[in-house]
């Protein structure tokens, strides 16, 4: 009787056994799940000299130059403020010059040049994302300053810009981290307004540094600013989600002041 038993338990224990890796084997028990989804969810550091690092921070730049001269113009970045941004805030002047930007990276233009409404269509989904809408109109906010002719979907380049780059905000990569779903950047920024520079967007506490704008050319004038001034700025991180093969733009927002 006590064999008998102990041979029913084992059997049960053996179908319980089957019973279970059958289960596993077809997916309706996970036992990886966590552990795949804490990998996937764990941010590493990244070389922010990696040249996706580095394209997807040139990304974010609304800078476009003269066609002649490499005059460069500056815009206001749009995802640094004293709120959270999210793709969908971006107002339409700055996509659109992201949109120029990568269009302009992408091709050899000059005045009375043109692309087309599918290079726009390209640009939309390589930096914005494949649900982004855009509108296709004519671009006379920008530089160079582009029309749109909606009946054969061509744009053309109709004039360059003459204006080059003057005192601006200045802002700087300082590190980079990954996981399998996203690129988080965290950006120092100087934020100018009146012949000064703040630690903050709202332009309340002044920073006081020397730099020789001439000798960067207004360009490159971030290496100019030394650590321990730039360190007084705001922190910014910034959030890429991957689509594809790529990684667009979700959300940035201020971490310290």
């Amino acid at each position: 009787m006590k064999k008998n038993n102990i041979l029913i338990v084992v059997t049960i224990i053996l179908i319980f056994t089957l019973v279970f890796i059958g289960l596993i084997d077809s997916g309706v028990i996970n036992i990886n799940n966590k552990k795949s989804n804490s990998l996937d969810n764990k941010y590493v550091d990244v070389d922010i000299s990696d040249k996706k690092i580095i394209d997807l921070y040139d990304s974010l730049n609304t800078f476009t130059y003269s066609l002649k001269s490499n005059n460069c113009v500056d815009y206001d970045f749009d995802y640094y403020t004293d709120k959270e941004v999210k793709l969908k805030d971006l107002s339409y002047k700055h996509v659109t010059m992201m949109l120029l930007k990568y269009i302009f990276n992408n091709k050899s233009l000059e005045v009375n040049s043109t692309f087309t409404k599918d290079d726009m269509s390209e640009a939309v989904q390589k930096t914005l994302g494949k649900n982004y809408n855009y509108e296709n109109k004519n671009i006379d906010f920008a530089c160079p300053k582009v029309s749109y002719d909606s009946s054969s979907g061509l744009y053309t380049v109709t004039e360059d810009c003459q204006t080059s780059c003057g005192m601006r905000n200045l802002k700087r990569l300082e590190k980079a981290e990954k996981n399998n779903k996203s690129i988080i950047l965290y950006v120092r920024l100087l934020f100018y307004k009146d012949g000064n520079y703040y630690k903050d967007y709202k332009r309340t506490e002044s920073i006081k540094f020397d730099v020789d704008w001439q000798q960067y050319k207004y360009f490159n004038v971030e290496d100019g600013v030394k650590d321990e001034d730039f360190v007084k700025g705001a922190l910014y991180q910034v959030k890429f989600n991957k689509e594809g093969k790529r990684y667009i733009f979700e959300s940035s927002k201020v971490i310290s002041e």
